[in-house]
C-alpha cells in the first residue's frame, strides 16, 4: 500500500479547473459572495493577480466571520484571542477580495509533484478544506479537496 509521502497531489486530484472561484484582489466582496453562493458546485475561494498567480485564499471561516461581523452588533462577537479581535474588526470594514482573503494563505499553495502528506499537513496547519495547486510560476492549474 502506497503511503502519502509517496503519493503527489498530482495523484490524487480531479483535473477541472473550475471548481474553485479564482478572484482579482480588488473585486467587490459583495458581488464574490453572490456569485459562490449562485454556484453551489464551487469548493473554494482563490485570490490571484493578473496572471492567475495566487495571493491568497479566503476560507469558509473567513466567509462566516465576515457575515458575523456584518449581521451581529460588535458586542455581540465573542472572540477569545486579540489577534481574532483585529482580524474581526478589519472585517467590518472589508469591502474586496483583497481585504477578506485570510492572513499568510498565500502559503497554501501545493505543486503536483508536492507529496500529499505535505498537503494534509498545510490543510491542517492553515485550517483549509481546499487547497491551490500551482504551477512552477505560481499560476492556480487546478485545487485539492481535502476528500481527494
Amino acid at each position: 500500500m502506497l503511503t502519502l509521502q509517496k503519493l503527489t497531489v498530482s495523484d490524487a486530484y480531479n483535473f477541472d479547473p473550475h471548481l474553485s472561484l479564482i478572484v482579482g484582489p480588488d473585486e467587490d466582496f459583495v458581488k464574490i459572495i453572490q456569485r459562490f453562493a449562485s454556484l453551489p458546485e464551487l469548493r473554494g475561494i482563490f485570490v490571484a493577480d493578473s496572471e492567475q498567480r495566487l495571493l491568497g485564499v479566503i476560507t469558509r471561516t473567513d466567509l462566516l466571520d465576515w457575515a458575523r461581523m456584518k449581521l451581529s452588533p460588535l458586542s455581540q462577537v465573542f472572540s477569545p484571542s486579540q489577534e481574532k479581535t483585529f482580524r474581526l474588526i478589519n472585517l467590518i470594514h472589508a469591502s474586496t477580495a483583497g481585504q477578506v482573503m485570510h492572513p499568510d494563505s498565500h502559503r497554501s499553495a501545493v505543486k503536483p509533484d508536492d507529496s500529499l502528506a505535505h498537503a494534509l499537513r498545510l490543510m491542517i496547519e492553515l485550517d483549509l478544506v481546499v487547497l491551490p495547486v500551482v504551477d512552477e510560476a505560481n499560476r492556480i492549474v487546478e485545487d485539492l479537496k481535502l476528500s481527494e
